[in-house]
């Protein structure tokens, strides 16, 4: 008699929690990325979608994906180097030997507090010309570089033309070798000055 008295009670209070629960077989809202990095990376099977990922790591601010577009010593390729144009070169020294290392610092500058998340950033990439060969690739392309942060003393929107050389490396999946930046308009300074800004 005493086992039934305790046994129902518990039953009572099962069924009651059981009937509170609301939406109990619904599905779950997934949950963000680890870190609360979102993700837009695809395996660069042809040298387009590098720059696709390029732009996709910029609008996610995501740093591995960002480094995933430059070559590194792994899979037989060059290690990555930057050459700024010249009249960056000429202004900032530190521009001299830029390879994937002042990349990666450079790119990971640009989060809170300097870059509130959510402000605009965005990365436009105006096709010029291609050169395609089976292992490698030449894409020289204009750009407009947008980065809403909060220092007065750094430009927002950068400008100029980038020649992208890609390579395909062992595993079959391309990388940028080499980055040439070029200067093209006099009000708006390019990508080269802002590296070197953030980086001083």
């Amino acid at each position: 008699m005493k086992r039934i008295c305790f046994f129902i009670p518990g039953l009572v209070w099962a069924l009651l929690n059981f009937v509170s629960c609301d939406d109990l077989f619904s599905t779950r809202s997934p949950e963000p990325p680890e870190g609360g990095q979102r993700s837009s990376w695809v395996p660069p099977t042809s040298p387009d979608i590098v720059l696709t990922n390029m732009k996709n790591a910029v609008q996610d601010l995501n740093s591995s994906d960002y480094q995933s577009c430059f070559s590194d010593t792994g899979g037989g390729l060059e290690p990555f180097m930057f050459k700024a144009d010249q009249a960056s070169l000429n202004n900032f020294p530190i521009l001299k030997d830029w390879g994937l290392e002042e990349e990666i610092d450079f790119f990971d500058r640009l989060k809170p507090p300097f870059l509130p998340s959510d402000s605009t950033k965005e990365l436009r990439l105006y096709p010029q010309s291609e050169t395609l060969y089976s292992d490698s690739a030449v894409f020289i392309e204009d750009y407009v570089l947008t980065v809403n942060h909060t220092d007065s003393q750094i430009p927002q929107r950068v400008q100029g033309n980038a020649e992208f050389h890609l390579k395909r490396d062992e595993g079959g999946l391309w990388a940028i070798t080499l980055w040439q930046d070029e200067d093209l308009a006099d009000d708006i300074p390019p990508w080269s000055e802002l590296k070197a800004l953030l980086a001083d």
